[in-house]
């Protein structure tokens, strides 16, 4: 199959800025400021019983517990912290778990108790079961006689008989969770290390075609890596909050794998991509990823323009101290040369890549570029979703007359250079030229196995 050249981005400071104040919102719409997602979600979180006393309460869970109260200024708190003495296991007695006092008998009560459970276990917009759980960590709820489980689902918790409530088909009493609800967090979710904390790295990070055409991988700010056709995933990095984002991905030649680009310039290695090795100078902030044609090898560039090559990749020059920060690299068809994209959208070609024009941009930014087959054109994208045409390359359209609701985070053109994709931050594909037809918002893959807990798993208040 013919090598293909790749579009790379950096992510945009003021994107990650407008969406530093997170709020929760209710079906009710009680708060305002809702977390504006993109469709990258993590797995559903594992159960995690105590094992630790440490009562104080921990951040995630005190700010849910804020928020849910201000949403619900009538209803009030029982507790987070419980003394290590005081009954059996609970992760209370790690601060990780919350007692919302709300009344099941009555109707108002119930009415908002049902209200921010349907809405934490409600798909989102991207198809994402159980979304506002998995994003907050939240592994278990009891409420009103019955238990939701991030691996189980729904289950019955107790029986109400004359004696009290007892635990299905035992002697087993148990509290009924009446007059109020419990709320169970993994470790990741009670420090806030899920994407509910961290709304930007649910966004689109970047976009590799497929050899074969059908459409391409996307890889998240988080990790997590999906296609747009179908495709099975040969791995990924999204179990959780990342300390340093994902900013990159670039398929093997045969498209049984490829490579993830961290910010820090670590390379991670998935299916029949080879691990050749990771920037290791400090500090460095990485932009973009592209293979060789032989895929035994891959360039690393970072936002300063200094170029770093692995494997059979061969140093052509980079823009070092040039004071523009660089956002893509994109290699010839020979593997003998690359051009590198600035932000302002100058191109700047080495080796045997061949200088044909750049865009300069002022009121937007540049962030991707992917070279024809012929190697003698090239496409330069701006986050409003403009495309210029250099060379032997054509425009089949852009989306620079829309009103977007995300920018443009990422390109990727067809193996015949006779059409290309746009995705958004937000997971919004737009296709073009002989592009093959994609969902216009893009469905993360489902969840992954969930991790149940041991067999005597007894929940407890």
């Amino acid at each position: 199959m013919p090598f293909r050249s790749k579009s790379c981005r950096f992510g945009a400071g003021a994107l990650v800025a407008t969406l530093a104040l997170l709020g929760l919102q209710t079906l009710a719409g009680a708060v305002p400021n809702r977390p504006d997602f993109g469709p990258f979600i993590e797995e559903m979180p594992a159960y995690e019983g105590q094992t630790t006393c440490s009562p104080d309460p921990k951040p995630g869970v005190l700010s849910f517990e804020r928020r849910v109260l201000k949403a619900y200024p009538d209803t009030s708190s029982l507790g987070i912290s419980r003394g290590c003495d005081v009954g059996g296991t609970s992760e209370h007695k790690e601060g990780r778990a919350w007692d919302w006092g709300v009344n099941a008998d009555v109707p108002s009560d119930k009415k908002e108790a049902d209200e921010v459970i349907s809405w934490l276990l409600a798909k989102d917009r991207f198809g994402n079961p159980h979304a506002m759980a998995r994003r907050l960590g939240i592994m278990y709820i009891i409420w009103n006689r019955r238990i939701w489980t991030s691996w189980d689902g729904w289950k019955t918790y107790c029986v109400q008989r004359d004696a009290g409530c007892f635990a299905p088909g035992t002697k087993d009493a148990r509290v009924p969770h009446t007059d109020h609800v419990h709320f169970s967090f993994t470790w990741e979710g009670a420090l806030k290390e899920r994407t509910f904390w961290h709304a930007a790295q649910t966004f689109v990070a970047d976009v590799d075609v497929s050899p074969t055409g059908d459409g391409f991988w996307t890889a998240g700010r988080n990790g997590v890596v999906a296609s747009s056709w179908g495709g099975s995933s040969y791995g990924s990095k999204g179990h959780g909050y990342l300390k340093k984002q994902v900013v990159d991905i670039a398929t093997t030649p045969s498209g049984d794998g490829y490579w993830l680009l961290s910010r820090n310039g670590q390379v991670s290695s998935f299916g029949d991509a080879p691990r050749k090795g990771r920037v290791t100078q400090k500090p460095f902030t990485a932009s973009g990823l592209s293979g060789t044609p032989s895929g035994r090898g891959y360039w690393v560039v970072g936002t300063g323009g200094r170029v770093f090559p692995f494997g059979d990749a061969r140093f052509f020059g980079d823009l070092r101290n040039v004071g523009d920060s660089v956002v893509a690299i994109s290699p010839s068809p020979t593997g003998k040369g690359y051009w590198l994209l600035s932000r302002t959208g100058h191109v700047a070609a080495f080796g045997d890549a061949t200088f044909f024009g750049d865009l300069v941009v002022e009121d937007d930014a540049a962030v991707a570029m992917d070279s024809t087959p012929s190697g003698l054109g090239y496409w330069v994208v701006t986050n409003t979703g403009r495309v210029a045409a250099f060379g032997d390359a054509h425009s089949y359209g852009d989306l620079s007359t829309e009103e977007l609701t995300s920018p443009v985070a990422a390109m990727t053109a067809t193996p015949s250079g006779l059409g290309y994709w746009l995705v958004s931050a937000k997971g919004r594909i737009d296709q073009f030229g002989d592009a093959p037809p994609s969902q216009r918002r893009f469905v993360a893959p489902p969840a992954a196995a969930r991790a149940a807990p041991p067999e005597n798993f007894t929940p407890l208040d």
